[in-house]
């Protein structure tokens, strides 16, 4: 008997990017990753969707917008829960009442509390509820990241001019060394979620 979600094909978004002036201008560097994004895919059996593209942007800048435009399409699908609404108007365009929705099942990616939990830190780190220095601020995880050690909310500190970023226990700095046994200064790539 043949596995009844053998047809499904899995979907995909690229992003490529170039970050140098000079990459930027001959445009080949960008051009060979939407080909060979689109390669693997086809490889892999995977519908690429959209490929979005940022040419001249560094990978250590926030500020992508289409990077931040691809996120956010994601991190607010709700076909990630199972199932999507595969028709909620009539033929002349109008909106049924929910109850005559049609819905279409599909595999389940991520548990419904991950989804709220996506939700609920995407509204509150939004422009509107949020000033704006914070959400486009460096400190990703302002509010979020706290000391293993203390569960003090956790500081950005930076060295070599702002060219390295770590994290430091808001009460080890602010108090001093004593106050907390955690490394004075933590990597981002050493932060747990």
């Amino acid at each position: 008997m043949a596995d009844e979600n053998s047809s499904i094909r899995r979907r995909a978004y690229g992003y490529a990017r170039v970050s140098t002036a000079e990459q930027v201008q001959h445009q080949t560097s960008l051009r060979q990753q939407r080909v060979d994004l689109k390669a693997y895919c086809d490889k892999q059996s995977i519908d690429l969707i959209e490929v979005f593209s940022e040419p001249g942007l560094s990978g250590s800048d926030w500020k992508r917008p289409e990077f931040n435009r691809m996120m956010a399409g994601i991190l607010s699908r709700p076909h990630y829960l199972g199932r999507f609404v595969g028709n909620k108007a009539d033929e002349f365009g109008n909106v049924l009442p929910e109850e005559d929705w049609t819905w279409v099942e599909c595999p389940l990616l991520i548990t419904q509390e991950q989804f709220d939990r996506v939700a609920a830190l995407r509204e509150k780190r939004a422009p509107r509820n949020t000033p704006a220095r914070v959400v486009s601020g460096p400190t990703l995880l302002i509010g979020l990241a706290q000391c293993g050690g203390c569960s003090a909310g956790m500081t950005i500190r930076t060295g070599k001019g702002g060219r390295y970023r770590y994290y430091s226990c808001h009460s080890k700095v602010n108090r001093g060394a004593s106050s907390c046994g955690c490394p004075m200064f933590v990597p981002k790539s050493w932060i747990l979620w």
